[in-house]
């Protein structure tokens, strides 16, 4: 590499040298050799070194340049750095990150919710109002009723009438120590049936403490009753 010829050496010869520059060389401004109006020496950067862009970017900035060649270890030429290249480079590593980091939740994702299908118990979701977002399959096994019937009501409605003051209650005392709540009531479930359940709810909340919904689970425990 003997020399480099950049937008920024045309510019400067074009504005920052009088038109008596070329014509002092004797020759048409149209044809002016390239070795007479390139910069040099170069700096270039060794293929071995080259094994991190921040290695690049620290010279652009120490040297104030925006082109780098890189070479072999016989001195030629083998490629050429930019900075328009880095941020490409850079880009694109953000890109794939950013694909890598979604491609981790996703299976972390399923994951979870192969987890709630085959869980034994009944799993439920509410918003902050108690109305269900989501059941698993064993809750609906237990309650006899399909995720669409459930969705949006409350998930005190499918209790016995005799047991939700009492659950209230509970409920009631858990939040204010702040503890999840755990106790038995009874289920009516389709076909009017009664079962006895022990239910688990806890309480998500907002960095600011605020309720934004409810995880709960549903264990029949008619049997033992």
């Amino acid at each position: 590499v003997v020399g480099i010829l950049t937008q920024r050496d045309i510019l400067r010869l074009c504005y920052g040298q009088p038109p008596e520059f070329l014509q002092a060389l004797g020759q048409d401004p149209n044809s002016v050799p390239v070795g007479q109006v390139m910069s040099g020496p170069v700096m270039t950067l060794a293929e071995a070194a080259l094994t991190d862009l921040l290695v690049v970017v620290n010279l652009f900035r120490q040297h104030q340049v925006s082109h780098l060649p890189i070479v072999d270890d016989h001195q030629r030429l083998t490629g050429l750095v930019t900075c328009e290249t880095v941020q490409h480079a850079l880009l694109l590593n953000q890109l794939s990150w950013a694909e890598h980091q979604r491609s981790i939740l996703a299976n972390v994702e399923q994951r979870y919710a192969n987890l709630l299908e085959a869980a034994p118990v009944g799993i439920f979701h509410t918003d902050a109002q108690g109305r269900y977002t989501y059941v698993n399959e064993r809750w609906c096994e237990i309650t006899g009723l399909q995720p669409e019937a459930a969705l949006h009501r409350s998930w005190l409605s499918i209790l016995h009438a005799q047991d939700v003051a009492p659950v209230m209650e509970s409920m009631a005392a858990a939040y204010r120590q702040w503890q999840p709540l755990r106790c038995e009531f009874r289920l009516k479930c389709q076909g009017g049936n009664i079962a006895w359940m022990y239910g688990q709810l806890v309480a998500e909340r907002s960095a600011q403490g605020h309720i934004t919904g409810y995880l709960g689970t549903l264990t029949d425990i008619t049997e033992h009753k």
